[in-house]
């Protein structure tokens, strides 16, 4: 499950992630050339820097399994994780639980100048492919296979690549017959591709998906879905 998520302007590159509120001197002294380094109670990760944001992506238990992972273990994190960069400019911090070791993964889209972080706390054990898409695509952590509500929650909880999500997030709303409030989901989804949506608007594309996915065949829903994701986004211009 994805609880937050923060795009970062880093002056130096340096991205702390852990407890406390400054940069601890050891690790700063051991960080030379280096992706990324580790003590008891932080993670600093060598980040781009002023070339564009890093994003940044906190996760309970099921989260994106990256190829890349810069961290796999655990860190004292007190009952609370922070980001945080070397000169002090900012600070977020979370409430992760009762203080003590936490098990934490840290993967990255490329280890070095990195642009994209997914920080999974409590990660699962196994790696599973999201049932609704192929397999290798998307991969999560996870102790078992997702239920269709947290698989449609993964599925719409980034905006890379767009039309392999809502496809796949159409085809978890046929295959499972999930409720009609389960639409919106999908709409409030689309509302970050196209800001200034009217109510009109989402109502009638709400009305949209429930129409077309209720008279969706089964045995043609791969080739369906991705014909009504095009659609979709096709009106947004994307």
């Amino acid at each position: 499950m994805k609880l937050a998520s923060h795009e970062l302007n880093l002056n130096r590159g340096l991205l702390f992630i852990g407890s406390g509120s400054a940069p601890e001197d050891e690790l700063v002294a051991s960080f030379s050339g280096k992706p990324a380094v580790a003590s008891l109670r932080q993670l600093l990760v060598r980040v781009r820097a002023q070339n564009g944001m890093t994003r940044v992506a906190l996760w309970l238990e099921n989260g994106p399994q990256r190829a890349d992972s810069v961290f796999r273990g655990q860190l004292d994190l007190g009952g609370e994780l922070r980001f945080f960069d070397f000169d002090g400019m900012f600070m977020m911090t979370h409430r992760v639980g009762s203080p003590g070791l936490t098990d934490v993964v840290v993967g990255v889209d490329g280890a070095g100048a990195v642009s994209r972080i997914d920080v999974v706390l409590s990660p699962g054990s196994q790696t599973h492919a999201l049932t609704a898409v192929g397999p290798g695509l998307l991969p999560m952590s996870a102790d078992g296979p997702l239920s269709p509500p947290s698989e449609l929650a993964m599925l719409l909880a980034d905006h890379d690549a767009a039309a392999l999500r809502l496809a796949s997030a159409i085809k978890v709303l046929v295959v499972n017959q999930m409720p009609d409030y389960t639409d919106r989901l999908v709409v409030e989804w689309l509302r970050w591709l196209r800001p200034g949506l009217q109510p009109s608007d989402i109502g009638y594309l709400e009305a949209l998906i429930a129409s077309r996915s209720t008279i969706m065949p089964a045995a043609d829903v791969d080739d369906k879905a991705t014909e009504l994701a095009r659609e979709l986004l096709a009106s947004f211009n994307v």
